[in-house]
């Protein structure tokens, strides 16, 4: 169900992972727009979701500024950690109420995943402050040019935790 591009797509400057919504888009579909928007609705029928992420890792497509995953809930997390295991570079990544928060922030630290990420946008209930130190921590033992964590909307973390973060004291730590 993944739709072919005519050009192969070697960069975006946005790439946006969301929902299908019933009657107004085609599973898998991907739109393009001038922009260097690349828009893909996710189905949530594993099957489908294996074809979109199988469709994008064919491509050679390499560099995306910013990748927006919101509101999906993808059974198999290693599919989003393979994802961005096919990504060269991206510079400011969003998981927006997406299931597999937490499983992203342990594939940034243990695979020393997206060198090149200066942002980073969460929002979801999984991730908890030990993956969040960890993150902070690993920026010791790997080059990193994070700069910016938002947890704000993450529903498992402390006020006192997330007021830290936000303040960007933790760059200090490290």
């Amino acid at each position: 169900m993944f739709t072919r591009f005519r050009t192969p797509l070697l960069r975006a400057r946005e790439m946006r992972l969301l929902p299908w919504n019933i009657g107004t888009d085609k599973p898998g579909a991907a739109y393009t727009s001038g922009r260097g928007l690349l828009e893909m609705h996710v189905h949530p029928d594993l099957a489908r979701v294996k074809d979109v992420v199988d469709g994008i890792l064919r491509t050679p497509l390499r560099y995306v500024h910013t990748l927006v995953m919101e509101n999906l809930s993808i059974p198999d997390p290693a599919l989003v950690v393979a994802l961005l295991q096919h990504m060269h570079m991206v510079e400011r990544l969003s998981i927006i109420d997406c299931a597999f928060d937490a499983v992203v922030v342990r594939a940034l630290v243990s695979e020393g995943l997206l060198p090149d990420l200066h942002e980073l946008t969460l929002s979801g209930h999984e991730v908890g402050e030990t993956d969040i130190r960890q993150l902070i921590d690993s920026r010791k033992s790997n080059p990193s040019g994070l700069q910016y964590i938002s947890v704000r909307n993450c529903a498992s973390l402390s006020q006192d935790f997330i007021e830290w973060v936000e303040s960007g004291a933790w760059r200090s730590v490290a």
